[in-house]
């Protein structure tokens, strides 16, 4: 066990956190099962840093060493294809891989993993995809990033899918979310809310901080909701995983260093 957590103060710092994610847990399912919506109740988690909670506890980036490899096949090709400056070629490796993946996704409706790669590959897709397809695929990737999310409340990936959606669809002009939404087939995105976007992504961070894609996503939310501490210090993790890193991590990294200057600290 971590010295910092072998303390009164590190252990209890441990308990809250992990009291904290059962609770949420909990919080998102009825009493039979069903998955319900994330209420402003679970924002409560924002205030739980657990990188700062307990005292002489490891970094942030030494706990998080060797993530930086991908050791999932089917999401180190998802990760490939969206590296590849040429969205043509990109767009091309991510279909050709769609029919396998769906078709695992199909054999196994139980396997949340399974899932969970399918909903990946169709919101890489719609990274890339342009027009009435990328709604198409966005459409979609909401309904499989909730099949996720019906099967492990807490997964971590399928919360990040759900809240970047969200943040997403709140991102487009007015008239543009309408024709999107109530025009051109993208009705089950027109419930997206900055609280959902905000409460998905914080349960992505608790549930795996290791991920530096999960701290720009709300390091960017919170800027654009103007909580400027809560934007630092989610760029402070950006910063601390990604030093000194290569490949993915390092355009994480070069993706938060674009962020908009305005509420950045001077000299970021």
């Amino acid at each position: 066990m971590n010295a910092g957590l072998n303390t009164p103060r590190g252990r209890a710092a441990a308990g809250t956190a992990a009291a904290a994610l059962f609770f949420w847990a909990l919080a998102t399912r009825d009493v039979t099962g069903q998955i319900l919506p994330l209420t402003a109740d679970t924002q409560a988690l924002t205030a739980l840093d657990l990188e700062a909670s307990a005292a002489g506890r490891e970094s942030l980036a030494g706990r998080c060493a060797g993530r930086e490899i991908e050791s999932d096949p089917i999401l180190a090709a998802i990760t490939a294809a969206l590296s590849l400056d040429d969205d043509g070629k990109a767009k091309a490796a991510l279909i050709e891989a769609e029919d396998g993946v769906r078709a695992a996704a199909l054999a196994s409706p139980e396997d949340v993993e399974a899932q969970y790669r399918l909903a990946a590959l169709l919101g890489a897709r719609a990274e890339r995809e342009g027009g009435r397809t990328k709604i198409s695929v966005a459409k979609e990737v909401a309904t499989q990033a909730q099949r996720v999310v019906d099967l492990e409340p807490a997964h971590a990936g399928g919360n990040y899918l759900l809240g970047r959606l969200h943040a997403a669809v709140m991102r487009l002009g007015r008239l543009t979310r309408f024709l999107a939404t109530r025009v051109l087939g993208g009705g089950a995105l027109k419930q997206a809310s900055w609280e959902e976007a905000q409460s998905r992504l914080v349960a992505a961070e608790m549930l795996d901080p290791c991920e530096p894609d999960h701290h720009y996503e709300l390091a960017r939310l919170f800027g654009e909701r103007q909580q400027r501490e809560d934007a630092e210090r989610e760029l402070s993790h950006v910063h601390e995983l990604t030093d000194g890193h290569a490949g993915r991590w390092a355009a994480v990294r070069a993706k938060a260093e674009r962020l908009p200057s305005g509420w950045k600290k001077e000299g970021r």
